[in-house]
C-alpha cells in the first residue's frame, strides 16, 4: 500500500466523519428550532383568536352602548379636547339643530352661548340653561379617569316644572 494514499483516505474518512457529526447536530438543532417555532406559532395562533374574541365583544359592546345612548330621552353630547363634537345622540340633534347634525361641528358653532360658557369653566357643578322654554339641568363631565376617552361628557336633564 501506498502510505500517502492511505494517509490521504484516513484524512478523509475522519473529515467525512466529523461532517456527517456536524451535520447530524446542525439536522437536531433545526428540528428543535422547528420545533419551537411551531410551538410559538400555535401560542400566536391562539393568542390571536383571543384578541379577534375580545375586538369583536369590544365592537358588539359598543354598538349597543351607542344604540342606548341614542335612545336616551335627554340630549347627551361628548365633545373632544379640540372642541369637536365626538358624539351627540338624537335628542341633542333635536335639541340644537339647525339644517346639520352635531355630530363633527364645532362646539362653538353648533351650540348656544350659555352652554359654552359652563363648558369654559369646565364645572362640574349642575347648572341651569334655558333652550327653546324648557329649563335643562346641565352636567358636564371630563372622561378620561376611567377610559381612554379624553373630552367632556355634557348631559342635559329637563327639569319638570314643580
Amino acid at each position: 500500500w501506498d502510505e500517502a494514499t492511505l494517509r490521504s483516505n484516513v484524512e478523509d474518512a475522519f473529515r467525512t466523519h466529523a461532517l456527517a457529526e456536524e451535520n447530524r447536530q446542525l439536522q437536531h438543532a433545526v428540528t428543535a428550532a422547528n420545533q419551537a417555532l411551531t410551538q410559538l406559532n400555535d401560542e400566536l395562533k391562539e393568542s390571536l383568536a383571543h384578541k379577534e374574541l375580545q375586538v369583536l365583544h369590544n365592537a358588539v359592546t359598543l354598538d349597543i352602548a351607542q344604540e342606548a345612548m341614542q335612545y336616551l330621552p335627554f340630549p347627551v353630547i361628548g365633545i373632544d379636547n379640540d372642541n369637536m363634537i365626538a358624539f351627540a345622540n338624537a335628542a341633542a340633534d333635536k335639541l340644537f339643530i339647525e339644517n346639520m347634525p352635531l355630530l363633527a361641528s364645532h362646539a362653538s358653532t353648533a351650540l348656544p352661548p350659555r352652554l359654552l360658557e359652563t363648558l369654559k369653566k369646565g364645572s362640574t357643578t349642575p347648572d341651569r340653561l334655558d333652550i327653546g322654554g324648557t329649563t335643562y339641568r346641565l352636567r358636564c363631565e371630563q372622561m378620561g379617569t376611567d377610559s381612554r376617552s379624553i373630552g367632556t361628557l355634557v348631559v342635559l336633564l329637563p327639569e319638570t316644572p314643580a
